[in-house]
């Protein structure tokens, strides 16, 4: 995980932000129980949940793109820490932002 710190793999990570409740993430969790109860599923549940659950929004985006598009929550789980981990990085609020600019000549 992003964190190394939790056991996973990046979908556990995409998960922990979907918010609590979300229908489409219950219909993928039923879809992909059903495949198991019939001895049909035989891959790794994280990566299969998180991609059965992309793949039925109307437009489904690419793995890493339900973060820009909105679908994952950057305020929730894993995520929320990873932002502010990297915000923290970007912006020492101590003192001024500073910007590399590059000017042609």
């Amino acid at each position: 995980m992003p964190d190394n710190i939790k056991q996973g793999m990046i979908e556990d990570f995409y998960l922990s932000a979907i918010p609590d409740g979300d229908p489409l993430l219950r219909e993928s969790k039923e879809f992909l129980n059903v495949l198991k109860a019939k001895n049909l599923f035989q891959g790794q549940l994280s990566k299969s949940l998180y991609r059965v659950w992309l793949a039925i929004h109307a437009e489904p985006p690419g793995p890493a793109a339900a973060i820009s598009r909105g679908l994952l929550k950057h305020d929730l789980g894993l995520l929320a820490n990873y932002f502010d981990w990297l915000y923290s990085l970007i912006v020492d609020e101590s003192k001024e932002p500073s910007i590399i600019r590059i000017d042609s000549a």
